[in-house]
């Protein structure tokens, strides 16, 4: 921790929560499981995993966080406070995951006082505050994670702290920006690429593996006496993506709630908790009641499989794979504020031109002028937060057709994916292997939705596309269009048919 950094602390009046004579009002932000990673060393790290995936050196304990009106007068508004408290009830997270980490290069003071909220922390037992202080024996400084979103470069968590009254942290206000500050400005490919070398070591037992080359490029700073911050922060992101990669695999494993389904229908008793379990499915989507079917039919124009493909980085994706069935909704055509409007119908020649296996692609376009609107989506000051709002696509108006696609047993992470907004979700279809038809799919409202774009707009989209996989991975891209892509210095892509 640097010194400048030290006096901000002795500045910050902490105070022991036990202190009777300081008058301070705590609110309760966040409770919950707190797990320390000792990942100084990885592979000591590998060679002790638990039947969770994680070390048996974890030490696991309970800990909350509290808002403290000395140390963060801002949080003393109301308004502000519930924000906050509301921010991290939406993670949906019941444990937080700490790593060690280093304030000293970063020297982030004017980061951690100005752009950050303020709480200090707490175990509910004494047996919580032992082992908070166990942990802190090894380490000056933790970074702690809810979430830590590589698709998106966005980082949900805390930076910990000690003081000899109490522990403390600074959460920040903009995840992106909390991203840029720990990756120390790294650019986007080699991050995943340290990432896809980290992830490797955990779950490969070759000896000598590539990539051990791989992170020996990121791992130390120019003298080779401390490890990089980014690279302290980078063995974190490996651990969260390994205990995500983990979450997908249960959740293609796992058995769905057709039990609870098939118990519901032959049941006798019409109770709420019955109606509830046939209309909604453990992703979150909502399924029609059958009062809705009686004044709007459903006619099924489709049904197949999805493949939903999202594509995370360099030689780094996700997939999975479900039945679904699709059509036209004239409520949902409408819209709730549009009641009596003309629906556009989707072209019958879309229907039969939909291949009975869809593939579906996700992928963020950070500064895309077409798809999302205007160029300058891009960061205007990393460190300090000021991101631009994301804008609106403007291939999508009230003359799109728009259709509902149900799904079988997906995942919930299927609709994690389609509620984030920097991300574009497209299938393209195609004719004689040229693209005539694009659908972008969005969850509103419990329902997956389609929006059908047509005409000359659609290569206009498709290379936009294309374009942004060739710089995401160029590999993955490559297998996914069909298409060889050159790049030479200072000049653009181009693209040939494999």
């Amino acid at each position: 921790i640097p010194l400048e950094m030290r006096e901000y602390h002795e500045n910050m009046l902490l105070h022991d929560k036990k202190d009777s004579s300081v008058k301070c009002l705590h609110h309760n932000i966040w409770g919950g499981w707190i797990k320390y990673h000792p990942v100084q060393d990885m592979d000591k790290y590998k060679d002790t995993l638990s039947d969770d995936g994680f070390s048996k050196s974890c030490i696991s304990f309970q800990v909350k966080f509290d808002t403290c009106e000395q140390i963060d007068i801002n949080l003393r508004d109301t308004e502000k406070r519930n924000d906050l408290i509301q921010k991290c009830k939406d993670l949906k997270q019941d444990t937080i995951h700490v790593f060690p980490t280093s304030l000293l290069r970063l020297n982030p003071v004017n980061i951690l006082r100005d752009h950050c909220h303020k709480v200090v922390l707490s175990g509910p037992a004494n047996l919580d505050d032992v082992a908070m202080d166990k942990v802190f024996t090894s380490v000056n400084c933790l970074l702690g994670i809810w979430k830590a979103e590589l698709e998106d470069e966005a980082c949900y968590g805390m930076i910990i702290c000690k003081s000899p009254e109490t522990y403390f942290a600074f959460i920040p206000h903009n995840p992106e920006a909390f991203w840029v500050l720990l990756s120390e400005n790294t650019h986007r490919a080699d991050i995943h690429e340290c990432l896809s070398a980290l992830i490797c070591t955990q779950i490969c037992s070759q000896v000598g593996c590539e990539s051990l080359q791989s992170i020996a490029k990121y791992q130390y700073n120019k003298s080779n006496e401390y490890e990089k911050v980014s690279f302290l922060s980078f063995k974190a992101f490996a651990i969260i993506r390994l205990a995500g990669m983990k979450t997908d695999l249960k959740e293609t494993f796992a058995e769905s709630s057709g039990k609870e389904r098939f118990a519901a229908v032959n049941t006798d008793c019409h109770t709420e908790s019955n109606t509830t379990i046939l209309n909604t499915s453990e992703s979150g989507l909502l399924r029609f009641s059958a009062k809705h079917l009686i004044g709007c039919p459903h006619y099924i124009s489709w049904k197949g499989t999805i493949k939903y493909h999202r594509l995370l980085g360099c030689k780094t994706w996700a997939e999975f794979h479900c039945t679904a069935w699709a059509f036209q909704c004239r409520v949902i055509a409408e819209g709730t504020n549009n009641i009596g409007k003309a629906i556009v119908d989707v072209p019958s020649e879309f229907w039969k031109l939909l291949p009975q296996n869809l593939f579906i692609l996700s992928v963020k376009l950070p500064q895309s002028n077409m798809l999302l609107g205007t160029i300058g989506c891009a960061r205007t000051d990393a460190l300090t937060g000021t991101f631009p709002p994301q804008p609106q696509p403007q291939y999508i108006d009230e003359h799109t057709p728009i259709f509902v696609m149900e799904v079988g047993t997906a995942p919930k992470s299927l609709v994690d994916d389609l509620l984030t907004s920097v991300k574009l979700k497209i299938a393209f279809i195609s004719e004689n292997r040229i693209p005539k038809y694009a659908v972008t799919f969005s969850y509103v409202e419990g329902k997956i939705q389609g929006s059908v774009v047509s005409g000359p707009q659609v290569m206009d989209i498709y290379k936009e596309v294309r374009l942004q996989c060739f710089e995401t991975s160029e590999c993955d891209a490559t297998e996914l269009f069909g298409e060889i892509g050159t790049k030479r210095k200072y000049q653009e892509w181009s693209f040939e048919r494999k």
